[in-house]
């Protein structure tokens, strides 16, 4: 479990994984901070959910592309210059990994983000989320912690603007948002 949040008016909670690395905990704590700011409860886990209602799916895919626009905007990442020097859309573990350290967030995520503006397939994203599901499983099977924390300084995309929110809130009520 990476994280959860039970929304009450009086004092809501966000519980995050404190053995999980840092950039996931960033990620699930901007998640679950957007299912209180919708004034729903909701629950973070590392594998794919698929037995919940569709109301629930959307709900998570939302929360999902919140996090995401906050720690990756697309207008500043597809400036950066490793995108910028790739014309193929083929993706090296090395330019994932520079992409996942310059933004302080999981190569999981630069994965699913390339697919996301059209720079790489779904078959992209399913064999890298896999591939780095097996090598946490690995490591976990160790004993050791999974990822050393990451010190890293974003000085554009660090700004925590939720542009366009309430597009996006309607987007999602209406059925129209995405999923992997």
């Amino acid at each position: 479990m990476r994280g959860y949040s039970i929304f009450e008016d009086v004092f809501p909670i966000i519980v995050v994984n404190r053995k999980d690395a840092e950039a996931a905990r960033i990620f699930t704590l901007i998640h679950e901070l957007t299912h209180l700011y919708l004034r729903a409860s909701g629950l973070c886990d590392l594998e794919a959910r698929t037995d919940i209602p569709p109301e629930e799916q959307r709900l998570e895919q939302f929360c999902n592309d919140v996090a995401a626009n906050v720690l990756v905007p697309v207008h500043h990442f597809t400036e950066h210059h490793v995108m910028t020097s790739n014309t193929t859309n083929v993706w090296t573990e090395d330019e994932i990994s520079t992409l996942a350290r310059d933004y302080c967030v999981s190569r999981e995520m630069i994965a699913r983000r390339l697919v996301e503006i059209g720079r790489a397939d779904k078959v992209l994203y399913r064999d890298k989320r896999d591939q780095y599901l097996e090598e946490y499983k690995d490591v976990k099977a160790k004993s050791c912690k999974f990822l050393l924390t990451t010190h890293c300084y974003k000085p554009q995309s660090s700004r925590f603007v939720l542009v366009d929110f309430a597009s996006g809130w309607q987007k999602y009520r209406c059925g129209h948002g995405t999923s992997l």
